[in-house]
């Protein structure tokens, strides 16, 4: 009986912090410096990021493409390998458009692209793979 107060103890405390740090992450900078308002660094940095990340997904596709035509098992090898790191880049960039919006609310934009271009990028990548356009390209 002591295990299930103590895991009941340790569900609702999880949920408090969870809460917490919703909020936190929904709230706005109020109090902010000039500089801080005036600037959009972050959300720029998300924007070269976004676009570093496009091309990672671009030479990951090719990579993949290429190493598939050598041998299936190589190509499942490195697809996964590939999966794995590419899309740290991209979760980088929205991190940092969603703290730009904390600063000073603006990075909206950059946060719509970050989200939406790289996995665009990802899905045509998955698409040409499914509907065969590698067996008709390669």
């Amino acid at each position: 009986m002591n295990f299930f107060k103590g895991l009941k103890a340790t569900i609702s405390s999880l949920g408090k912090l969870w809460k917490i740090e919703k909020k936190r992450d929904t709230e706005i900078n109020q109090n902010p410096t000039e500089e801080e308002l005036k600037d959009n660094k972050k959300g720029k940095q998300s924007i070269v990021l976004m676009i570093v990340s496009i091309v990672v997904y671009l030479v990951a596709f090719v990579l993949v493409a290429s190493s598939w035509q050598v041998n299936v098992g190589l190509g499942i090898l490195v697809l996964i390998l590939v999966l794995m790191f590419t899309p740290t880049i991209q979760i980088k960039a929205i991190n940092l458009a969603k703290q730009q919006r904390k600063i000073n609310g603006k990075g909206t934009i950059s946060l719509i692209l970050a989200n939406v271009l790289p996995t665009l990028t990802l899905v045509i990548g998955v698409l040409f793979f499914a509907l065969g356009g590698m067996h008709i390209f390669f």
